[in-house]
C-alpha cells in the first residue's frame, strides 16, 4: 500500500461532520482519454472546477450493471453527489436515509448519484459488490457508480480533483450544474438544508 493510501486511509471517516468553506485547490478542467473511465469536461464545453460555486466537473462511469453513465446526464436537476467507500460504516449510515431523503424531493428534480472509491479491500469496487450494496440498502434502482482515487487527485500532477478529504463527501449541485455545498459526513439535517437551499 502507498503512503497516500495509507494518508487516505487515516483521514478518511474521521472528520468533523459539516460543510467545506470555499478554498482554491487549482482544479484543471480535464479531457476525456480513450479509456473514457475519468473526470470529463463538461459536455457543454464551459470551464469547470471542484469548488462551491464551480461549474461542476463531468464524470463518466460505470454503474452497478457495468452500463456507462454521465453526470451530465443528470443536469437541470438538483443532484447530490457522494463519494464514499464500501468499508466505510458513516456511508452505510448515509445509505439508510437514501429513500427517506430522496421521497423528500421530486423524482423529476433531484438525484442522489453515490461514487464508491473503494471496495472493502481499498481496491476500486466490482460491480456485483455495487449490486450487493444496492439491494442491502434498497437502492437498487439508484446510480451507484464504480470510481477510483483518480477522481479525487491527480498523482502525476499531484492535484486535487474533487477535493474528497474523508468519506462520505457530499457535493450538493443545483440545476445549473453549480456546486452550492460540500459536506464532509453524514448530517441529515444539514443535508435538506443544503438541497433545499439549492433548487431555489
Amino acid at each position: 500500500m502507498s503512503l497516500l493510501s495509507l494518508i487516505f486511509l487515516f483521514i478518511t471517516c474521521s472528520a468533523p461532520v459539516g460543510p467545506i468553506e470555499e478554498k482554491s485547490f487549482d482544479a484543471q478542467p480535464l479531457i476525456p482519454t480513450e479509456s473514457g473511465n475519468i473526470t470529463m469536461h463538461p459536455l457543454t464545453m464551459r470551464e469547470c472546477g471542484y469548488n462551491i460555486g464551480d461549474v461542476a466537473c463531468g464524470i463518466y462511469a460505470r454503474d452497478q450493471s457495468g452500463s456507462w453513465q454521465r453526470l451530465h446526464d443528470y443536469e437541470g436537476k438538483v443532484i447530490l453527489l457522494e463519494f464514499a467507500t464500501l468499508w466505510c460504516n458513516f456511508c452505510m449510515t448515509a445509505a439508510f436515509y437514501h429513500e427517506d431523503i430522496t421521497k423528500k424531493f421530486s423524482k423529476k428534480k433531484f438525484q442522489w448519484v453515490t461514487v464508491m472509491l473503494e471496495n472493502w479491500k481499498g481496491e476500486k469496487p466490482y460491480y456485483e459488490e455495487l449490486h450487493e450494496f444496492g439491494i442491502m440498502y434498497g437502492m437498487e434502482e439508484y446510480p451507484i457508480w464504480a470510481g477510483d482515487r483518480s477522481l479525487i487527485i491527480d498523482e502525476r500532477e499531484n492535484k486535487v480533483k474533487w477535493p474528497v478529504g474523508a468519506v462520505p463527501t457530499f457535493f450538493v449541485i443545483n440545476k445549473n450544474f453549480k456546486i452550492t455545498a460540500i459536506i464532509q459526513g453524514w448530517n441529515t439535517e444539514l443535508i435538506i438544508k443544503e438541497l433545499k437551499r439549492a433548487r431555489k
